[in-house]
């Protein structure tokens, strides 16, 4: 059996290879030439609600807009992973033979992927990708997963920022002290 497996991968108009380690299951994007690619690819993904039933965003690269769909965000999983910026290792599945994109060092959090998928009952704390929203719910979600690797294709360092719309509420840095009592504080008069 050949260390390497090649597969070819049809990127806009030039054609590239896509070499599989068959031991580790990870992938390398090459050029026509046989070269590495070295191309870095930012995802940034805004999440803009979130309710019980689930956390509606959009995943943004160089121009392509995607919708995408998390958890609630709660304290009990299944829920919506940290925002934050995480790194993703795309590799092949040695079972289906598909792409999978993987969020690596999640804190509480393991096995965080992109994945496929149209409902909340269809994430248990991964993100799901579609071509738009239809209330909770995705469509073409198959679709956007093939787009977005088709952006991905020739990157070897893959980054993904997840930004909250609305931060959440800022807890106290300090405990309240009852034996203190408040300040008042007045504003600055300034001259006429």
């Amino acid at each position: 059996m050949p260390k390497w497996l090649l597969k070819s991968v049809s990127i806009g108009l030039s054609i590239s290879a896509l070499c599989v380690n068959t031991r580790t299951s990870t992938f390398t994007f090459q050029n026509a030439y046989g070269q590495e690619a070295n191309s870095r690819k930012k995802l940034c993904l805004t999440r803009t609600e979130s309710n019980s039933k689930g956390t509606i965003g959009r995943l943004t690269i160089q121009g392509a807009t995607f919708a995408t769909l998390e958890p609630p965000q709660r304290t009990q999983k299944p829920r919506a992973i940290p925002s934050g910026t995480y790194e993703i290792k795309a590799h092949v599945d040695p079972l289906t033979g598909r792409t999978v994109l993987r969020l690596l060092s999640v804190p509480g959090f393991s096995g965080v992927k992109l994945e496929v998928g149209n409902y909340p009952s269809n994430t248990r704390g991964c993100i799901l990708i579609g071509m738009k929203h239809e209330g909770t719910s995705l469509l073409e979600s198959r679709k956007a997963y093939s787009l977005l690797i088709r952006e991905l294709a020739g990157s070897d360092y893959i980054v993904l920022e997840i930004l909250d719309a609305q931060p959440a509420r800022i807890q106290a840095r300090s405990p309240v002290r009852s034996d203190v009592s408040p300040q008042p504080y007045s504003l600055p008069i300034r001259p006429s």
